[in-house]
């Protein structure tokens, strides 16, 4: 109940509403009422270019413990800030660094160390070209038949460095004579790894004969090349080609970092090249810290991977030779597109050349870390993915981690990088860990303006725990170095939710952080239940796949993980279900949707089929690789032909259903609902003793829903993370199918633990219930919505710079998405550098209805319903084993009880609402206070927004509004068996009530009620509110009165620095400064304050079932 407080008090001597002995003696509830440090939220914790601290360090790990983080990954970054006076690995900076830790180790904080300045990847200076990242690059030249003893070009030496892989010639295709361009296999810059290609299409073209070039055909000239580059070879009769080939460095960098941190970065395939990166910075900080690295600073990290691909290294043709079997060299002229033999023998090479990269970029980059970081004691976290860049398998890489790591962006849906968390969390089952980490809340610009605050990010944070995540990594804490007068001050650039201890609510957020850790605690328990396990393909590279994307799709109610073949390779079946090492099982195994597959995989798959495994997937026909080739093909058909003959394996399309229908395996979660609205977010956990699902409401508007649980004969408890409190489920039944059915009922945004324990007591209960109006009616989980046109892209200009997006829009309603967000996820980029905006057409309940938003933004489906007023809803609660109802809305209700039947009960009227009216006494308390800034006392006779005031005083106000107002309440609205709820109506954006001097709690997102029974008493009563605003007022403000009204460029304030920043002295004509302007004068104002309105509802505890009477009825 989103109003109730941890401790419940109900002015009825027979009924306590308080948490009973046997809940509070339970240590696994005691740690979820007040989570270990384990369990806490971490951020990462940007220095800005060189501007660090000492002071500010220190008040930044303050800041961070007393709201309530359990740690920090510290960067070090440029981002388009000025230089500042420390330099990267700098003897100062080294330092500063090791004050952290130490400072941390005195606060009981984590630290964990980006491995490199910038956020990808992994180099700097000390990174000689020899250990760089490679490519291969190469010089072609035509000759006739004669003795041929000249200098053939060298391929480009970039740094110069470059070294020979071979030199060979080959007839010239008849195709490529006279400067023709010949045949080139398709996609094939992606096929040879110069570019990211994720699930290469096969190039179904049959080139001409006299087009391709025979293996047979190819010399091996390297013997014959002069360390000058002379060639001394006499060429056969005929036109050949002499393909040089070598290697030379990609040139990438790390970035954004500092120029003094900033250098190649290493190379990706050998251990040698990580070694030496690890050598230039990561073991100097650890050496630094002394025995607080592993204890303090115990964690290295490397970020999501964006610097370029890689194909070569000193040893690859000894590394392909070990994995594959084979000799390399007469398939080399395929990097560069043609064709040896015919298109199926060059695909298959360039399939298995992909393959060895991705094995050297996991076993010698990631791996390496890895054990380097297992040697000295510390884990080793990772985003294995890239998106567009890194030639390797997403999933490979995450099992490197001893944290995998996700992110998700602030206020996006469906997004580049949706399926990163789950990723993450797949490595993490498979592994058997518990920590599934995030970079969580990313902010591009239209979200980095202060406009994020708990309330708004907390559903999205709850879809992230829904996908697996088990550790909230913030994204992200800036440093502050300068002196407190200067805020909101530094900034990354342009982007950030801008955690930080300058921020206006940051030391408001300890309710939001004790949520978090509440949720990681009982996230970080037991093992992950999921039905189905998918199989990524061997193809390389390869990322994670959304569940839509997934053929055939996880069915509503079945969650799933995705392995890599690697994992599945280690199998085993026990009871039907397929089993990893780490214990975690599945009851059915998805093949990758594709007909190809090395034998060795198939044997497996057939092995675990004939082991009683439930296995689905298309019949494989073939070998992806040239190893074995042609024999490798006849083995997989001779293997697959029985398996899947004979039903052992299913293929179709039905396949999937039709084995969940045969293993009698129910949904493990779904609404009894007639339509297929998905509005609830949820994960489901196991112990040995009991059995936790997070739910967590997505939807923008309250949901009532019968939900049904795959459990049986195990007690449900109600577990409410906002507050901590544990109780007995009140309203559920056992369905025909063996499953429990609650009845829940959660507001906007909010979440619940539902928690089956074979330990807890049967307690009675209510299994049907009806009363006045919608008090039990489930709701409508979604109006009917139907989408007529969807456009994208620049909207007033030509239609070459739009896209149609009504299928992907529709898509999204289908699939029962309230939401879209305008960005290129939706069909791509139709104007690139443009600013696009989405338009959407529909209709709702009939009604036509239009909206149009800027790219970033968000629309939703229905377009109102942000505000919900009114008092709470009815509902029972169990108190020891007393089963009571808890309404605010007069009339007749009834409740079914087990081996009790039927009770009715009548609230037969109640006190109308009190409202709360001015005139309201309120006290501004800026943010920064100064001379010309200070408390300002006001009297407001109505509440609004203090943006909508003529002060500009009140109108350009960012930090703490503290409302006070004195009001009466009449004798008969404190009676026993009364409750009382205060509704604050609409905050911007959190606020903290105090009602008679009692402190009622952080109240940070919608519905803003708390109970105040106890604390209300009969005539005056005094209330105060103190309620924390954004600071996008404040800065628009002083853009508007400091005489840059004319100003329309948002960026960089200053390329150099003023003195008074650094000192601390901000100027009369300012009352606020930032380093990026994110908000111009022109720009308009944030609603701000307590807008109300203010009420107290009154509500009644009725028994329903008590050791004094069946049922009741009150008068």
């Amino acid at each position: 109940m989103p109003w109730s407080r941890s401790k419940l008090l109900i002015a009825c001597a027979a009924l306590s509403l308080g948490l009973n002995s046997a809940v509070a003696d339970n240590d696994w509830r005691a740690q979820f009422r007040s989570p270990p440090m384990s369990a806490r939220p971490h951020t990462w914790w940007h220095w800005m270019h060189g501007h660090v601290s000492r002071t500010g360090i220190t008040k930044d790990l303050e800041a961070m413990k007393e709201a309530g983080l359990g740690g920090c990954q510290a960067f070090h970054i440029s981002a388009g800030i000025p230089r500042g006076p420390v330099g990267y690995m700098s003897r100062e900076w080294r330092e500063l660094m090791t004050h952290a830790v130490r400072e941390a180790d005195r606060l009981d904080l984590e630290i964990c160390l980006h491995n490199c300045a910038g956020w990808s990847s992994s180099g700097g200076p000390w990174v000689t070209p020899e250990h760089s990242m490679f490519e291969i690059v190469w010089t072609e030249q035509s000759v006739e038949s004669r003795t041929w003893r000249n200098q053939i070009e060298r391929p480009p030496a970039r740094l110069d460095f470059y070294r020979d892989i071979c030199v060979l010639a080959f007839p010239t295709p008849l195709a490529e004579g006279e400067g023709g361009p010949g045949f080139r296999l398709e996609q094939w810059r992606g096929k040879a790894g110069f570019d990211r290609l994720d699930a290469p299409s096969r190039d179904q073209r049959t080139p001409p004969p006299e087009s391709t070039i025979p293996r047979d055909a190819i010399i091996d000239l390297t013997s014959k090349l002069s360390a000058t580059g002379t060639l001394d070879w006499t060429a056969p009769e005929g036109n050949w080609t002499l393909l040089r080939i070598g290697y030379t460095p990609t040139l990438r960098t790390n970035h954004p970092a500092p120029e003094e941190g900033r250098g190649l970065e290493c190379d990706k395939l050998s251990k040698e090249g990580a070694d030496q990166h690890w050598r230039g910075i990561v073991q100097k900080v650890l050496d630094d810290a002394g025995n607080l690295a592993g204890p303090v600073l115990n964690n290295v990290l490397i970020d999501s991977y964006e610097t370029g691909q890689q194909n070569w290294t000193h040893d690859f043709p000894e590394q392909f030779r070990r994995r594959r079997g084979y000799d390399p060299t007469f398939y080399l002229p395929a990097v560069t597109g043609r064709v040896v033999d015919d298109v199926a023998v060059t695909e298959r090479f360039l399939w298995d050349f992909r393959r060895t990269i991705a094995d050297l970029f996991c076993e010698n980059y990631y791996g390496r870390f890895a054990a380097l970081c297992h040697e000295r004691g510390l884990r080793l976290s990772i985003e294995p993915y890239g998106g567009w860049t890194g030639n390797f398998h997403d999933l490979e890489v995450a099992a490197q981690a001893d944290i995998p790591m996700g992110e998700f962006w602030a206020d996006r849906r469906n997004d580049w990088c949706d399926w990163s968390v789950k990723l993450a969390a797949s490595a993490a089952h498979a592994a058997g860990t518990s920590l599934v980490g995030a970079e969580a809340f990313t902010s591009a610009p239209s979200e980095a303006r202060w406009l994020n605050h708990p309330g708004k990010l907390k559903a999205q944070g709850d879809w992230a725990f829904s996908q697996g995540l088990t550790r909230v990594i913030f994204h992200t804490c800036v440093h502050q170095p300068w002196p407190d007068a200067i805020q909101p001050g530094m900034t990354m650039s342009e982007y950030g939710m801008q955690l930080n201890r300058n921020n206006t609510w940051f030391r408001d957020s300890r309710a939001w952080m004790d949520y978090l850790a509440r949720c990681q605690y009982l996230l970080q328990q037991g093992k992950f239940v999921a039905d189905l396990c998918y199989v990524a393909s061997e193809n390389a590279p390869n990322r994670m796949r959304r569940a839509d994307e997934l053929h055939p799709a996880p069915p509503a109610g079945y969650d799933y993980d995705m392995i890599s073949t690697q994992a599945m390779l280690k199998m085993r079946v026990e009871r039907g279900r397929v089993v990893l090492p780490s214990g975690m099982s599945y009851q059915i195994l998805v093949l990758p949707n594709e007909t190809q597959m090395r034998p060795r995989v198939l044997r497996k798959v057939v092995q675990l089929a004939e082991q009683g495994a439930t296995i689905i997937g298309p019949q494989p026909t073939a070998s992806p690789s040239l190893e074995d080739y042609p024999d490798c093909d006849d083995n997989i058909r001779t293997q697959a032909a029985k398996s899947w003959s004979d039903g052992t394996i299913r293929s179709g399309s039905d396949a999937l259903a039709e084995a969940l229908q045969t293993l009698q395996v129910r949904p493990d979660f779904e609404l009894n609902s007639p339509t297929a609205s998905r509005p609830f977010a949820v994960i489901h956990r196991r112990t040995d003793n009991r059995d936790v699902y997070f739910v967590s409401n997505q939807a923008r508007r309250s949901i009532r829903a019968e939900c049904v649980f795959r459990q049986h004969g195990a007690e449900p408890e109600l577990l409410k993370p906002q507050t901590g409190e544990c109780e007995t489920a009140a309203f559920w039944r056992h369905t025909e199918d063996d499953r429990t059915a609650i009845t829940l009922r959660l507001g906007i945004g909010e979440s619940i633990f539902v928690v089956f324990s074979r330990d807890a007591s049967p307690r009675p209960h209510v299994i049907a219930a009806d009363g006045p109006a919608d008090e039990f009616t489930y709701t409508p989980l979604r109006p009917n919505v139907e989408v007529k046109r969807a456009v994208y892209g620049v909207l007033d200009g030509d239609a070459a710079q739009q896209v149609d997006v009504t299928d992907p829009v529709r898509k999204l309603v289908a699939n029962s998405q309230e939401d879209a967000v305008a960005g290129n996820s939706l069909a791509g980029d139709p104007a690139y550098g443009r600013l696009k905006e989405l338009r959407i057409e529909y209709t709702e309940e009939g009604i036509d209805n239009s909206v149009t938003v800027a790219e970033g933004e968000t629309i939703y489906f229905p377009a109102a319903g942000e505000a919900e007023l009114g008092p709470p809803p009815a509902e029972f609660q169990i108190t020891d084993n007393d089963l009571n109802l808890i309404s605010f809305r007069p009339g007749a209700y009834e409740a079914a009880v087990p081996s009790v039947g039927r009770v009715d009960m009548h609230i037969a009227g109640l006190p109308d609402p009190i409202a709360v009216e001015g005139p309201w006494q309120v006290r501004l308390f800026p943010q920064v206070s100064s001379e010309r800034s200070h408390a300002l006392a006001i009297e407001l006779q109505q509440l609004c927004s203090l943006s909508d005031c003529d002060d500009d005083r009140l109108r350009y106000f960012a930090g703490k509004a503290t409302y006070a107002v004195r009001f009466d309440v009449p004798n008969e609205v404190i009676r026993p068996g009364y409750v009382q709820c205060l509704d604050l109506g609409g905050v911007e954006v959190i606020a903290k009530p105090h009602l008679n001097g009692e402190n009622l709690g952080t109240l940070w997102h919608a519905p803003y009620q708390v109970n105040v029974t106890g604390a209300l008493r009969p005539g005056e009563n005094e209330l105060t509110i103190d309620v924390t605003t954004l600071w996008p007022n404040r800065l628009i403000g002083d853009e508007r009165l400091s005489g840059r009204a004319a100003e329309r460029s948002r960026g960089l304030r200053d390329q150099i620095l003023s003195a008074w920043v650094s000192e601390g002295r901000l100027p009369e004509s300012r009352e606020s400064y930032s380093i990026w302007r994110h908000w111009l004068a022109s720009d308009e104002l944030q609603p701000a304050g307590l807008l109300g309105p203010v009420r107290i509802y009154i509500g009644q505890v009725v028994p329903v079932l008590a050791s004094s009477s069946m049922s009741a009825t009150h008068e």
